[in-house]
């Protein structure tokens, strides 16, 4: 794991420094509230409840420059130097402060955060919009909150997240939205029956569904928001227990056609300590309601799922994370890392089953996390530059273009790349091979009592 430029990159988690005594944002998951173990404010019940028994946040080298990634803007004649590398590139205005991308859409719309200075060296972060063109333009506030994080943007240009205001509130500390850039206001969505609070994760390609999770006293239930005749309506999942905790470090995921859901939620059983299980679930359109089943025994915490019921995301193993995928037709797959290092994850799938994330190495004063794909069995570094010291791969839209965020050791600025297809890698030589592995018994703790 490692800092690029006050951004904490690794196990999953992007800490922002404005709120990094509250609040982990994971890279591509901001879609993901809290880090386990940490307080969300964002949320109606505490996150200290929720342990997963996975690694804690290791001490990390400071990186001098945070760069974010994006596909838009590039013309599509972009190509491919002999030895792999990016021939063109499109580089973000430098801001104030750091500025990432966490997803991208087919029409090279992205949503990401920016740092703004705010005098005496202070800054704060703002979550973004990038039109066609690239210029930024802030997400709105949702009336009666304070501050806005974007999650989520189909294909459509709807953009999903969540609007807070501190914890505590007596009418609820968070709720989920959905924004379009022509439209001045966000719209709230509510939560449901009984509930206070909410979050949207991710929306399907079509702008027409939402899911995310409500919040109530006691209870995280996983729900979806569908709209139909110019409102949105929400309904929950059918889940065995009410309270699935583990749903605000993991969030819930749909296909880009909207007709899968996947989630990692609690199961009826519990093991000593008072820990309930939980294990990978999918609900699958059917006719007027929403069939559940079981993917995967054990906890799996999905980033993204494709048309074909292919997840990935991260699990952990021997107390580190490590990228996965389970599909329908192989079951569960560990991806392996690249050559020497430590800890991963998957970040985004597409329908033709490549993956995007980033490996890293061992704390301590050199390398730094570097962004992969993976395809047919091998995982390949993407090749950004000589110059490119840490990278991360957070998105991949429908015309297989990568976006994330990079540093680069000689620009000292905050910039911006594109792989217009990572098809464009073939020639790249394969740098590790995949490993198969059983992931870890994991739990969520909680006392029954």
């Amino acid at each position: 794991m490692r800092r690029i430029r006050g951004w904490m990159i690794g196990e999953n988690s992007l800490m922002c420094r404005s709120d990094a005594a509250s609040i982990n944002l994971s890279m591509r998951d901001p879609r993901v509230d809290c880090e386990i173990g940490v307080r969300n404010p964002e949320s109606d019940f505490d996150s200290n409840r929720i342990t997963e028994n996975v690694p804690r946040m290791k001490p990390f080298r400071a990186w001098t420059c945070c760069l974010a990634l994006t596909a838009f803007c590039l013309h599509p004649s972009f190509g491919q130097t002999e030895d792999g590398l990016a021939s063109s590139v499109w580089r973000l205005p430098l801001a104030d402060g750091n500025t990432q991308i966490i997803d991208l859409n087919s029409s090279r719309e992205a949503i990401g955060f920016r740092e703004n200075l705010l005098g005496r060296g202070n800054l704060s972060e703002e979550s973004v919009y990038f039109g066609p063109d690239g210029m930024p333009r802030s997400i709105p506030i949702l009336e009666g909150y304070t501050h806005t994080f974007g999650t989520a943007l189909s294909d459509t240009g709807y953009v999903v997240g969540r609007a807070t205001r501190p914890i505590g509130h007596p009418e609820g500390a968070t709720q989920a939205f959905a924004w379009h850039p022509e439209e001045e206001k966000l719209q709230g969505l509510g939560f449901l029956p009984d509930d206070t609070s909410s979050v949207a994760t991710d929306i399907s390609t079509d702008g027409r569904r939402v899911v995310g999770y409500s919040i109530g006293k006691e209870r995280v239930r996983p729900c979806l928001w569908e709209f139909s005749e110019e409102s949105w309506s929400v309904i929950p999942l059918p889940v065995t227990l009410d309270d699935n905790p583990i749903l605000a470090p993991s969030g819930v995921r749909i296909s880009p056609d909207g007709k899968r859901i996947v989630a990692s939620v609690s199961t009826p059983e519990t093991i000593p300590g008072k820990r309930y299980r939980s294990h990978l679930v999918e609900w699958r359109a059917d006719g007027d309601g929403w069939e559940r089943r079981i993917l995967y025994p054990e906890i799996l915490i999905p980033a993204a799922v494709n048309d074909h019921g292919a997840v990935a995301g991260r699990y952990v193993k021997e107390g580190s994370y490590r990228p996965f995928l389970w599909d329908p037709q192989d079951g569960f797959r560990d991806l392996g890392l690249l050559p020497g290092d430590v800890n991963g994850q998957a970040y985004d799938i597409d329908n033709q089953g490549t993956v995007v994330g980033f490996s890293d190495d061992p704390a301590g004063p050199e390398g730094g996390p570097e962004a992969f794909f993976w395809r047919n069995g091998e995982m390949r570094k993407l090749q950004l530059g000589e110059n490119v010291v840490a990278s991360v791969a957070h998105a991949l839209n429908g015309l297989g273009e990568v976006a994330g965020l990079l540093e680069d050791n000689e620009a000292f600025r905050t910039t911006g790349f594109v792989l217009v297809s990572v098809d464009a890698l073939e020639k790249v030589e394969a740098e590790v091979s995949p490993e198969t592995d059983v992931p870890v018994d994991e739990t969520t703790d909680r006392d029954t009592d």
